[in-house]
């Protein structure tokens, strides 16, 4: 199955690394024996197709089964569609090989929906699409230095917390699994509602990073956003303070478990289409 997407990827021009991409199959791998078994000899009917996109770069690869893009606006920053035909949708994948910050992604992730609608949607008669967040953002600051800070931070939990939803969410994609659903509504109601003044933030901020932050600087914020919900205090403070996310990383899990926060970083997301 590797050397099937070995020369998969070779097709799609991804630079291929084998550490990399043999956790990203293994991770997820139902769903790559399943998509290799249909194309056990990667015989190719079309690679001639061209998508012409000003602000991104697609290649494909189509056999009589699927087909699979890669999408990306840099060499190391890619989306990967795998469309069955017969089973009319879409999975996505993300790999980032060099930490690339959040926005991006978002960035990246908004052309490649933008695509799906315009190029593949009616074409191919997809009834629906699914993602896996596997996505992950790793800051510099040395992780566990204090209790549950971490320098890797799923993109998840960062868009939950900064944006009030994840990144799937805002576009109306949901966890495929009925339990887990329940939970992201739930964590999206709390994101939106709690305020800061009924959170532990200014103790964590003061703990965390008096050679970050000056003291009256926490002060100040936490009097000006007290009254906040945490994504709106968030939203703000990232840009303002913390855009690589090294603050974010000292505090979050811990905030996580105070306000009732669940990770679903890991889960598979779907979005019917109509």
């Amino acid at each position: 199955m590797y050397s099937y997407y070995e020369k998969l990827f070779e097709y799609l021009q991804i630079p291929y690394d084998y550490h990399t991409y043999t956790n990203f199959i293994l991770d997820n791998q139902l769903f790559y024996n399943k998509y290799s078994s249909l194309n056990k000899n990667l015989s190719i009917i079309n690679t001639n197709k061209k998508y012409n996109k000003d602000s991104f770069t697609i290649n494909h690869c189509e056999t009589s089964e699927s087909i699979a893009f890669s999408i990306s606006i840099n060499p190391s920053l890619y989306i990967l569609l795998f469309l069955l035909k017969k089973e009319n949708y879409i999975f996505i994948e993300t790999l980032d090989t060099n930490n690339n910050l959040p926005n991006h992604t978002a960035f990246l992730f908004e052309k490649t929906l933008e695509f799906i609608n315009s190029d593949l949607e009616n074409e191919y008669n997809l009834r629906n699409i699914q993602i896996r967040d596997t996505l992950k953002y790793k800051n510099n600051i040395i992780p566990n230095i204090l209790k549950d800070s971490t320098n890797v931070i799923s993109l998840c939990n960062i868009f939950m917390f900064e944006k009030g939803d994840t990144l799937y969410g805002e576009y109306g994609f949901i966890p495929i699994d009925n339990k887990m659903n329940i939970t992201y509504e739930m964590n999206k109601k709390i994101i939106n509602l709690i305020k800061i003044k009924h959170t532990k933030i200014k103790e964590y901020l003061l703990e965390y990073n008096q050679n970050i932050l000056k003291i009256s600087t926490v002060n100040y914020i936490i009097r000006k956003y007290k009254d906040s919900t945490i994504k709106d205090f968030f939203n703000y403070f990232i840009k303002k303070y913390d855009p690589e996310y090294k603050i974010f990383g000292y505090i979050f899990k811990r905030l996580m478990k105070d306000i009732g926060i669940e990770d679903l970083s890991n889960i598979i997301y779907s979005k019917i289409l109509y």
